[in-house]
């Protein structure tokens, strides 16, 4: 294997890796929504309270599908 193929699969690798990075900081942030969520339902100090935009904790397990 040459020189510049080793170079491609480093990239490759790279850009897997940071692929792979943004859809755990994606399912990370989902996560949070959901237990933030949870905790204003029952009232629990948890992550933080959920502001009035927060969508209910179902419909985004729901939507967890695509990952």
């Amino acid at each position: 294997m040459s020189f510049t193929e080793k170079i491609d699969v480093l990239d490759l690798l790279i850009d897997t890796i940071k692929d792979h990075e943004k859809k755990l900081d994606s399912l990370i942030y989902e996560f949070e929504k959901i237990a933030r969520s949870i905790d204003s339902f029952r009232g629990e100090p948890g992550l933080g309270s959920c502001s009035p935009n927060c969508e209910p904790a179902l419909v985004n397990l729901l939507n967890m599908e695509d990952y």
